[in-house]
């Protein structure tokens, strides 16, 4: 394990995450982590440690999403981190930010690193998976089991990382699972360092259970919006009354664009929009039962977490063309370089499943508006990335 600075209390305070935060450790509870919570004993714990704080109004906001940058920060106040390379410039990181010297120094100690393009990305969003390799790495954990999430099997890229958290306790995962593509929130990092704090070396993993079909947790929910976008993910359900039906502009955007694509040779049909909570709930079930749970999750979403729920998303094929087909066609290219300019994306890119969620689905356009799907598009980027959310 590396190096823990001494007094780590102490450190962590000023962690999470700025000056903002003046709710002082010594203080009454927070409001919204209150006895009956079900993590109470380890936040109030490093509460009175100093280890996090809250905000100006007695809040410690549990579910926040934490950043890239704030990680960063926050291992450098809590390990000694020994350079193991050399020094990466990053294009997005001038030396002005408050955060250069942290990600410079998990940089050259191995943990962290950038995009392929030279970006450090900063302000993107942890995934769990993510946050598992960085622990791992900072905290030179040990594999002591080999026991496997049933979505992150061995072949994941994070399956080692993952196994080190759950076979040194860490994590626990969610009834088989370990939800590798939802992010970090303020509550999921202090639960982690509290444990990493109190590692128990008798520690013994057990097997991990095998998960069964479940509803998503949709009590006193409302729709997410982000950047005026509303999300609905493996991570971001909606409510189960949430049923707007097909959107009327979204429709007239496809026809338009229908128009074009006959100039250029194609006539293309919308086969499947808008579903509800319990046409989802059904269909998911039975591809559960065709092809396995963990299958299943690759191609197709909870009901809550579909983004056929929001009335915004189209799944598009030839006329007279098996679907099947069309991610073999020219008309699947056209698509995919003409959408944006009516208002749609291409929302399950080639190659981003560790992203998105889900596999490469040419046919599966969702809706955005003009503005946003053509700077989607020239971006390059998933929704995910777009967004800067899992």
């Amino acid at each position: 394990m590396k190096k823990l600075y001494v007094y780590l209390p102490i450190l962590l305070g000023c962690a999470f995450f700025s000056q903002q935060h003046v709710h002082a450790a010594n203080s009454s509870f927070f409001k919204d982590v209150l006895p009956g919570h079900p993590n109470f004993d380890i936040i109030h714990e490093m509460q009175e440690l100093g280890v996090i704080n809250g905000y100006g109004d007695g809040t410690f906001r549990p579910q926040l999403s934490i950043s890239r940058q704030h990680v960063a920060l926050l291992l450098t106040r809590t390990l000694s981190l020994e350079p193991i390379r050399g020094r990466k410039y990053f294009n997005d990181l001038p030396e002005t930010s408050v955060y250069h010297d942290a990600i410079q120094q998990v940089q050259q100690a191995g943990i962290m690193d950038g995009d392929k393009n030279g970006d450090f990305n900063p302000e993107s969003l942890l995934t769990r998976v993510q946050l598992a390799k960085v622990l791992h790495l900072a905290f030179d954990l040990e594999i002591k089991a080999t026991y496997d999430f049933h979505d992150v099997p061995e072949s994941h890229w994070g399956n080692s990382h993952v196994r080190a958290l759950y076979s040194n306790g860490i994590t626990m995962g969610d009834g088989g699972l370990f939800k590798p593509l939802g992010t970090v929130t303020r509550l999921h990092y202090a639960v982690f360092l509290h444990r990493l704090m109190n590692i128990d070396e008798r520690f013994v993993a057990l097997p991990i259970e095998k998960p069964e079909p479940t509803k998503p947790k949709l009590d006193a929910l409302s729709p997410i919006y982000v950047k005026g976008i509303l999300i609905a993910s493996k991570t971001h359900p909606l409510p189960i009354n949430y049923a707007p039906g097909e959107s009327t502009e979204a429709r007239i955007a496809f026809n338009e664009l229908n128009k074009l694509a006959k100039k250029n040779g194609f006539d293309f049909t919308a086969f499947s929009t808008y579903r509800s909570y319990s046409y989802q709930e059904k269909l998911f079930e039975d591809y559960v039962k065709k092809d396995g749970l963990v299958e299943a999750t690759r191609y197709s979403a909870r009901a809550g977490e579909s983004e056929h729920q929001t009335g915004l998303a189209f799944d598009v094929g030839l006329v007279g063309q098996r679907s099947q087909w069309f991610s073999v066609t020219k008309a699947s290219n056209w698509m995919g370089e003409n959408a944006h300019r009516y208002g749609f994306i291409v929302r399950y890119p080639k190659g981003k499943e560790e992203i998105t969620g889900y596999i490469y689905e040419p046919w599966h356009l969702r809706y955005l508006g003009v503005d946003h799907a053509e700077k989607v598009f020239a971006s390059g980027k998933t929704l995910e990335e777009y967004l800067g959310i899992e």
